[in-house]
């Protein structure tokens, strides 16, 4: 996903830097925000999950019938 995500902000970039004629700089830089924002947000949820699985694991590691 990551690879994806990469080539798809390096192309949205290369839009921005060399827009074609009928292109809407402002359009294309929402655009790459918005990117940007859903990856941040996906990246917290992500962390989020990771660490309560790290919870859950030291948990039943330690568990004592």
């Amino acid at each position: 996903m990551q690879t994806a995500l990469y080539r798809y902000k390096t192309a949205k970039q290369s839009q921005i830097d060399n827009p074609p004629e009928a292109a809407n700089i402002q359009d294309l830089e929402k655009d790459m925000k918005f990117i940007e924002d859903l990856t941040e947000f996906w990246k917290v949820r992500f962390d989020k999950i990771q660490n309560l699985s790290e919870k859950i694991n030291d948990i039943l590691v330690n568990w004592k019938d």
